[in-house]
Formats: C-alpha cells, sequence, structure tokens
C-alpha cells in the first residue's frame, strides 16, 4: 500500500508547532507498525526548510519530478526534491510561491512587470495539485490512499472527488489539528476552483465535505 502525506510543515525543517512535529514522527510510526505500508511526505520547500537543511549539512537529490498548474490567474512550475537519508521525504521547490519570509507570509514577485504578493491560497493550491500530480510517480505506481493536514491540503480530497475516476480514486484521509484556522478565501484568490463556491472558498470545509476519512489531533 502507497500513502502520501501532503503537510504544510515537517519538524524540524520547517515548523510552528505540533502539526510539524506530527507530520515528522508519522512516517517512521506507521511503518514500524505496518512495514508493507510505503508512508512518503510532500512538504513546500520554503526558503526556512532551506536553510535549516543548509544549516544541518543535509542535502536534497533532484527526482526529476515536477508539477504545473495554473491557479489564481498565473502559471506556476514546481519540482519536487527528495531528502538524503529519509526514506521518501520530499520537498516541493516553486520559489514564487514558497520563498516568502514565513511559512505563512508571501512574498511579492513580478508579473508583468509590476509587483504583487500572490494570496496565501494560491501557495496550498499549488501543494495540493501538484501533490496529486506527482505522487504516482514518485510510488512509481497508483496510489491509494492520501494523508492531508489541516486547511492548507485538506481540499485535495475534493479535487480527488473531482477528477479521478471512481474505480481507481484513492481514499483521502484528513487530520485536523487546529480547527480554528480553516483557510477562508474570496472566489478571486484562486478562481479556477470557485466554480461551485461564488461565495467564496473554506479550504477546511472542502476536505471535510469529501475525505474518506476525517480525524482529530
Amino acid at each position: 500500500m502507497g500513502i502520501m502525506s501532503v503537510c504544510a510543515e515537517r519538524a524540524p525543517w520547517c515548523y510552528t508547532g505540533g502539526l510539524g512535529d506530527v507530520a515528522a514522527a508519522l512516517p517512521g510510526a506507521i511503518r514500524r507498525c505496518s512495514p508493507g505500508v510505503r508512508y512518503g511526505s510532500l512538504t513546500p520547500l520554503y526558503r526556512k526548510a532551506r536553510e535549516t537543511l543548509a544549516a544541518a549539512n543535509r542535502t536534497l537529490s533532484d527526482t526529476q519530478v515536477s508539477a504545473r498548474a495554473t491557479l489564481g490567474g498565473l502559471p506556476w512550475v514546481g519540482r519536487v526534491w527528495s531528502l538524503d537519508g529519509e526514506v521518501d521525504t520530499y520537498f516541493l521547490e516553486c520559489d514564487p510561491l514558497f520563498d516568502g519570509p514565513g511559512l505563512y507570509e508571501m512574498a511579492p514577485i513580478e508579473v508583468d512587470g509590476e509587483r504583487v504578493t500572490p494570496d496565501l491560497a494560491v501557495r496550498f493550491a499549488f501543494l495540493v495539485e501538484a501533490a496529486i500530480q506527482v505522487s504516482p510517480t514518485l510510488f512509481g505506481g497508483a496510489i491509494d490512499a492520501y494523508h492531508v493536514h489541516d486547511w492548507h491540503a485538506a481540499p485535495l480530497a475534493w479535487r480527488v472527488a473531482r477528477s479521478a475516476p471512481a474505480e481507481s480514486k484513492p481514499r483521502v484521509a484528513l487530520t485536523i489539528h487546529n480547527l480554528a484556522y480553516q483557510g477562508h478565501c474570496g472566489a478571486e484568490a484562486v478562481p479556477e476552483w470557485a466554480g461551485d463556491s461564488p461565495d467564496g472558498l473554506n479550504f477546511l470545509r472542502k476536505g471535510v465535505e469529501y475525505a474518506d476519512l476525517v480525524t482529530t489531533v
């Protein structure tokens, strides 16, 4: 069985609290309990992650796997790197989206000669779209399930439900670490996702509605 965890944080490389701690501890725990399960993880390659990895003399290897998506009216391209020495630990690189001053702070980018700051919702919408695109390639075959964490990755359940054929649809488990943060944004932030949500998006609600299993921490 192949399971991909999709999370905005992963200790000790990029985290603000318990979310990152859980994301880091789960892979090893699951492998010890179920040796036959392949449990990977995908996290954004933030500026903070680069700095922490460099300080620890840890290196990343290019998987040659990439993702593309148009979100917030702009095209984004991401590349996946694997962490040397850790099985199935992956980071998604897309500097225009992830190279902000913090995990939840965006940096301005230049678009057609103007400086604009993408909405935070676009950062995590791209993480979701990229995870769906790259996971089968990274695992060398179909993904059996996704484990998504908090509002940042929750819409993956909705995206899988809307796009995957019913006979081969991966299962999706959503773990809520902090219910107070739900990822509200206006429809204009990610218009590509707002077709059935003209009044705006609630990322966490999308996950709760479409996930096969919801757990809490």
